[in-house]
């Protein structure tokens, strides 16, 4: 269960997981990466949770402007945040790789 709305178009949702398939694979379907996701964000901390939960609210159809909105910050700093999760994911995905 997500604490969000499921508010994604068919492009928002292409659009994510075209984004994930480049960090996690290109095996994994978009539920798949969304549970990944979930996982990830049980497992990080402070900035780069807030990524990885910006980028499920993604996965469902909020728009950073949107995402800044619910948290009372800057477009910017939830791109900042979504930048970090994805260092991460990309470095945990490398390291589980080889």
């Amino acid at each position: 269960p997500v604490p969000f709305a499921d508010r994604r178009s068919k492009s928002d949702s292409m659009e994510l997981a075209d984004a994930l398939r480049r960090i996690f694979g290109d095996r994994m379907d978009v539920r798949d990466l969304l549970r990944a996701l979930a996982k990830a964000r049980k497992r990080y901390r402070g900035i780069a949770r807030k990524g990885v939960l910006a980028l499920e609210m993604q996965g469902y159809g909020y728009t950073t402007r949107e995402i800044a909105e619910l948290y009372g910050v800057r477009s910017n700093v939830v791109a900042a945040w979504v930048s970090r999760a994805r260092q991460m994911l990309k470095k945990e995905r490398t390291l589980s790789a080889g």
